[in-house]
């Protein structure tokens, strides 16, 4: 082999051991198929702009603080005036398996139930770990217009310390793909 051969050679080299990272990383990125990647890691759906959760009308009971004066994050599910369905059980039954398996940031998320009556919300079962919240008819209103597209039944939702709505969970999601995305929130998360 002469000079000129293996000067190409190596140059060759070179290029495919530098070359071989940057295609592995977009491979990885973007064209290893959907959940597969990490290209696009929520499961839920993203509220961009992030709306505010509307505080006229909504009687929130006091929760517990999470860490050092923090508010908790809050897995929402609202019930409509009709009360809570088989929907709307399998929502808070799904928050409560994504609370429990935070394990040790379990503290750091609560459930809430918002019922939407101008009754009161004693007939919801208590349990230890849900909050329940009333909301006026107003204040449904004025909740479904702050959302890109109207809730479903049995949509979760993820809301902030700072009561901003992050994330909407459809009913059909699984709780482990819910907890995926809350842990990596949590994790990177410097509030609550």
């Amino acid at each position: 082999m002469n000079r000129t051969t293996r000067g190409r050679l190596v140059v060759l080299g070179l290029f495919v051991m530098f070359l071989a990272p940057i295609v592995a990383a977009y491979w990885l990125n973007f064209a290893s198929g959907p959940g597969g990647g990490y290209g696009d890691t929520s499961r839920g759906e993203l509220l961009n702009p992030t709306p505010e959760l509307p505080a006229a009308g909504l009687h929130l009971p006091a929760m517990e603080k999470s860490s050092e004066d923090a508010a908790p994050w809050l897995l929402m599910v609202v019930a409509g005036p009709e009360g809570c369905d088989a929907r709307c059980d399998a929502a808070l039954t799904k928050a409560a398996q994504v609370r429990v398996g935070l394990g040790k940031n379990r503290d750091r998320a609560r459930r809430l139930l918002v019922v939407v009556s101008s009754e009161s919300a004693s007939s919801v079962a208590p349990a230890p770990d849900l909050a329940v919240a009333r909301a006026t008819l107003e204040w449904a209103a004025t909740f479904t217009a702050v959302l890109p597209r109207a809730p479903a039944r049995g949509d979760l939702f993820l809301v902030d310390p700072r009561r901003f709505i992050v994330l909407r969970f459809p009913s059909e999601l699984e709780a482990r793909l819910v907890l995926k995305d809350l842990e990596r929130l949590l994790r990177i998360s410097k509030i609550g």
